[in-house]
């Protein structure tokens, strides 16, 4: 029986450290909007990772996956670009 309130008490530890988190993620994220990030991505052209930057236009919850994912434009007239990013992708953050 103790083992069973044990293992209750975990899951609900779990659940809460996972809440948590998730607020967490989605706060950094709002904190990045308007600044400049520096990340990788794919080159269309050449297909080898790039090192990018753009300006942080929005942070929102992939409905599917539950993940924060920011929105990024990079680029300069007619070679902006927009990328949706995880939190993990962004090397550098600045003002």
């Amino acid at each position: 029986q103790q083992l069973e309130m044990a293992n209750t008490n975990l899951g609900s530890l779990n659940t809460s450290f996972e809440a948590v988190l998730a607020a967490t993620n989605r706060n950094y994220a709002n904190s990045l909007i308007g600044k400049t990030v520096t990340f990788f991505a794919d080159d269309k052209e050449t297909g080898q990772l790039t090192k990018m930057t753009g300006v942080v236009e929005s942070a929102f919850n992939d409905p599917d996956t539950g993940e924060t994912l920011l929105g990024v434009k990079s680029g300069e007239g007619d070679q902006v670009r927009d990328y949706t990013l995880g939190l993990g992708a962004v090397i550098l953050v600045e003002n």
